[in-house]
């Protein structure tokens, strides 16, 4: 942690003298970085050619560490609602809508009630959030589907996504999963009359560490590419007393 504050001390310095060299690090959900990171990084590349970006992809309980270390310039994706930790800030971009999906030509492609789904096997995701992963049976049961049939657990979206391009199991992914364009020669959302629960995406970082110039500007393109993503469709947006709010998680937990 200590060298990790020295580097980026330094760093800070030369940029600040108009060195355009240095390293970003960050973590990003794998639904979060199809949506943004091509857009910011084109954006961020303009006035920093030079720069190495390291990035991590997974979700927030892995990188949470990390982040309050220093080691991590900061994380965008889910969170856990009961996150509690000090030292860290949260601001909302958008709403991640979540879907049913299938490989392409599925036999329930065109099903249109979760009912319709009562003979389905589906396979259950890690969706980003331990408690929004451990209730996935529930938000199945909630929506009307009492007795969903979980044939395969936890899998991480690039285990799960060859496994649905090649079976006839169901999953629930974000919706930027299936509009990619390499998935979505592969894969199709079920669109239900029931809608799927969101999860509200985030950008994490330490309060009491201010980030490097490049760093900051790179946290500012995703900012604006999440702003743009959130206006592409109704549904994305926060509701307006939340969007674009920087929250302390030790003052919101108390």
């Amino acid at each position: 942690s200590i060298r990790t504050e020295l580097q980026r001390a330094t760093e800070e310095i030369e940029q600040m003298k108009g060195r355009l060299h240095g390293q970003v690090s960050i973590a990003m959900s794998a639904a979060s970085s199809l949506a943004l990171l091509p857009k910011a990084m084109a954006a961020f590349r303009k006035r920093y050619p030079d720069a190495v970006i390291k990035v991590v992809e997974g979700m927030f309980q892995v990188a949470e560490q990390d982040v309050l270390d220093g080691c991590l310039d900061f994380y965008v994706g889910p969170i856990d609602p009961d996150v509690s930790r000090v030292r860290l800030l949260v601001e909302e971009l958008y709403v991640n809508q979540r879907v049913v999906i299938a490989r392409k030509g599925h036999p329930l492609a065109k099903a249109r009630r979760l009912a319709e789904l009562k003979d389905a096997k589906w396979l259950r995701p890690t969706l980003g959030a331990r408690s929004t992963e451990a209730d996935f049976g529930a938000m199945l049961r909630e929506l009307g589907l009492p007795d969903a049939n979980i044939v395969v657990h936890g899998a991480t979206n690039w285990v799960a996504l060859p496994l649905l391009a090649n079976s006839d199991l169901l999953s629930v992914a974000p919706e930027s999963m299936v509009e990619f364009g390499m998935l979505s020669g592969m894969l199709e959302a079920i669109r239900l009359e029931e809608k799927l629960p969101g999860v509200t995406i985030s950008i994490v970082r330490r309060h009491d560490m201010p980030l490097t110039p490049m760093a900051e500007h790179l946290c500012d393109q995703i900012q604006k590419a999440g702003l743009a993503y959130s206006r592409e469709k109704p549904g994305r947006a926060l509701e307006p007393r939340s969007a674009g709010a920087t929250r302390n998680l030790e003052s919101s937990t108390r």
